[in-house]
């Protein structure tokens, strides 16, 4: 979702405003480092855009950094498409079994995070 090549402002107001209509008013949203490693500014301005989005619709989002549900590995671009009846197929792990492989990693989610919530 947060890859420039696959944002997709119109999905999101779609389906924000289908929210909308059933009454919810929070959404938890996740975020994926490697999309802010790619391009930190990027990442931040369709953080942006989808908050301006969530914002127009009367909902609150809740932001969620890491994530160790479904596929340990990722990698940027094209990700791996949904498995029709398999709740979250398409899910990738943050930071997923590299954390384990990577001893620079840390280091750079923790920049990641901060950067963020600056």
């Amino acid at each position: 979702m947060w890859q420039a090549d696959t944002f997709d402002p119109v999905t999101i107001e779609k389906e924000l405003g289908y929210a909308q209509s059933i009454g919810l008013n929070c959404m938890r949203v996740f975020l994926h480092h490697l999309a802010w490693q790619q391009a930190p500014g990027g990442f931040k301005y369709r953080m942006e855009q989808y908050l301006a989005i969530a914002s127009s619709k009367n909902i609150k989002t809740i932001f969620v950094f890491f994530d160790d549900c479904w596929n340990e590995s990722y990698v940027s671009g094209k990700q791996p498409a949904p498995k029709p009846g398999i709740h979250n197929s398409g899910w990738l792990r943050d930071p997923g079994k590299l954390l384990y492989q990577d001893s620079t990693l840390m280091s750079a989610l923790e920049t990641y995070e901060k950067d963020i919530l600056q």
